[in-house]
Protein backbone atom coordinates (compact mmCIF):
# COMPACT_ATOMS: atom_id res chain seq x y z
CA UNK A 1 0.00 0.00 0.00
CA UNK A 2 0.94 3.71 -0.30
CA UNK A 3 0.17 6.79 0.43
CA UNK A 4 1.91 9.25 -0.90
CA UNK A 5 5.35 9.42 0.58
CA UNK A 6 4.82 6.56 3.02
CA UNK A 7 5.09 3.08 1.51
CA UNK A 8 2.95 0.24 4.57
CA UNK A 9 2.59 -3.20 4.66
CA UNK A 10 -0.04 -4.59 6.02
CA UNK A 11 0.47 -6.66 9.50
CA UNK A 12 -3.02 -7.75 9.98
CA UNK A 13 -6.27 -6.59 9.69
CA UNK A 14 -6.08 -4.01 11.62
CA UNK A 15 -2.39 -2.47 11.71
CA UNK A 16 0.13 -1.51 8.99
CA UNK A 17 3.81 -1.17 9.21
CA UNK A 18 5.48 1.76 7.22
CA UNK A 19 8.33 0.35 4.84
CA UNK A 20 9.15 3.65 3.20
CA UNK A 21 9.41 7.46 2.84
CA UNK A 22 9.99 8.70 -0.41
CA UNK A 23 9.14 11.93 0.01
CA UNK A 24 11.32 15.17 0.20
CA UNK A 25 9.85 16.92 3.38
CA UNK A 26 12.15 17.46 6.14
CA UNK A 27 9.44 17.73 8.88
CA UNK A 28 7.95 14.87 9.11
CA UNK A 29 4.52 14.02 10.43
CA UNK A 30 4.15 10.29 10.76
CA UNK A 31 0.64 9.27 10.17
CA UNK A 32 -1.99 8.00 13.04
CA UNK A 33 -3.70 6.04 10.42
CA UNK A 34 -4.36 5.02 6.95
CA UNK A 35 -7.73 3.97 4.75
CA UNK A 36 -9.10 1.18 7.89
CA UNK A 37 -5.85 0.51 8.87
CA UNK A 38 -3.94 2.18 12.07
CA UNK A 39 -0.23 2.39 12.07
CA UNK A 40 1.64 0.86 14.78
CA UNK A 41 5.25 0.20 13.63
CA UNK A 42 7.90 2.04 11.87
CA UNK A 43 9.95 -0.36 10.04
CA UNK A 44 13.85 -0.71 10.01
CA UNK A 45 15.68 1.96 8.01
CA UNK A 46 12.67 3.41 6.89
CA UNK A 47 14.15 6.58 7.65
CA UNK A 48 17.94 6.05 7.31
CA UNK A 49 20.21 8.62 5.54
CA UNK A 50 17.14 11.16 4.82
CA UNK A 51 17.08 14.74 5.22
CA UNK A 52 14.41 15.22 8.03
CA UNK A 53 14.99 17.64 10.21
CA UNK A 54 11.61 16.89 12.30
CA UNK A 55 9.69 13.92 12.97
CA UNK A 56 6.63 13.88 14.91
CA UNK A 57 5.45 10.22 16.02
CA UNK A 58 1.74 9.40 16.94
CA UNK A 59 0.53 8.08 19.69
CA UNK A 60 -0.38 4.46 17.57
CA UNK A 61 2.70 3.88 17.41
CA UNK A 62 3.88 1.07 19.39
CA UNK A 63 7.20 -0.36 17.76
CA UNK A 64 9.85 1.03 16.17
CA UNK A 65 12.41 -1.12 14.18
CA UNK A 66 15.86 -0.74 13.57
CA UNK A 67 18.12 1.43 12.12
CA UNK A 68 14.32 3.39 11.82
CA UNK A 69 16.43 6.97 12.00
CA UNK A 70 19.98 5.99 11.81
CA UNK A 71 22.27 8.69 9.50
CA UNK A 72 19.49 11.62 9.44
CA UNK A 73 22.50 13.99 10.50
CA UNK A 74 19.79 17.24 9.89
CA UNK A 75 17.28 15.82 12.65
CA UNK A 76 17.21 18.21 15.31
CA UNK A 77 13.86 17.38 16.79
CA UNK A 78 11.51 14.23 17.35
CA UNK A 79 8.27 14.96 19.09
CA UNK A 80 6.41 12.08 20.65
CA UNK A 81 2.88 12.68 20.88
CA UNK A 82 -0.07 12.61 23.92
CA UNK A 83 -1.10 8.99 25.00
CA UNK A 84 1.91 7.64 23.31
CA UNK A 85 2.59 4.29 25.30
CA UNK A 86 6.32 2.95 25.95
CA UNK A 87 7.58 1.81 22.81
CA UNK A 88 9.16 -1.40 22.12
CA UNK A 89 12.75 -0.54 20.24
CA UNK A 90 14.87 -2.53 18.53
CA UNK A 91 18.92 -2.33 18.45
CA UNK A 92 19.96 1.28 16.98
CA UNK A 93 17.15 3.94 16.30
CA UNK A 94 18.94 7.31 16.23
CA UNK A 95 22.77 6.53 14.65
CA UNK A 96 25.06 8.64 14.04
CA UNK A 97 23.23 11.86 15.31
CA UNK A 98 24.91 14.60 17.82
CA UNK A 99 25.30 14.46 21.41
CA UNK A 100 23.53 17.97 21.53
CA UNK A 101 20.38 16.49 19.82
CA UNK A 102 20.38 14.14 22.91
CA UNK A 103 20.58 16.51 25.14
CA UNK A 104 17.30 18.92 24.16
CA UNK A 105 15.62 17.52 21.02
CA UNK A 106 13.10 14.66 22.33
CA UNK A 107 9.55 15.83 23.22
CA UNK A 108 8.17 13.62 25.65
CA UNK A 109 4.53 14.15 26.77
CA UNK A 110 4.03 14.05 30.48
CA UNK A 111 1.77 10.74 30.41
CA UNK A 112 4.88 8.96 28.31
CA UNK A 113 6.40 8.70 32.37
CA UNK A 114 4.77 7.14 35.55
CA UNK A 115 4.92 9.65 38.51
CA UNK A 116 7.67 7.90 40.15
CA UNK A 117 9.89 8.56 37.01
CA UNK A 118 8.97 12.34 36.87
CA UNK A 119 10.79 14.65 39.68
CA UNK A 120 10.33 18.36 40.63
CA UNK A 121 12.73 20.67 41.76
CA UNK A 122 10.45 22.67 44.45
Amino acid sequence: LTNGDFGFFIINQEELMITKYTGSDTVIEIPESYKNYKVTVIGASVFNDSKITEVTIPSSIKQIEDYAFSSCHSLTKVNLSEGLEILKFRRVLFRSLSATFWASSISMPMTFFSPAEVSTNS
